[in-house]
């Protein structure tokens, strides 16, 4: 699952740390000039990104972002998270 805030800025794409989801950034949302067109991966098996995996590894969950940067069609972005 995956959460947009639109902005006609550059793309910021967050990533929760374990455990977390997209609410985890209310606060850093709230300061974040509303230009930034931001997009909030939750990792596999965290808030509305169900079911888990089997067997889950950093490679997976960082194909999970990847395949939601290449489903939106980002070409330029800036990663950041938390763990």
């Amino acid at each position: 699952a995956y959460h947009i805030r639109p902005g006609g800025g550059p793309t910021l794409v967050l990533i929760p740390g374990s455990w977390g989801d997209y609410q985890v950034f209310d606060g850093f949302m709230e300061t974040l000039d509303p230009s930034f067109h931001v997009v909030i991966v939750e990792l596999r098996g965290h808030g509305d990104s169900q079911p888990p995996a089997v067997n889950p590894d950093m490679a997976l969950f960082a194909d999970d972002v990847l395949a939601v940067i290449r489903a939106l069609g980002l070409k330029d972005y800036f990663v950041g998270g938390h763990s």
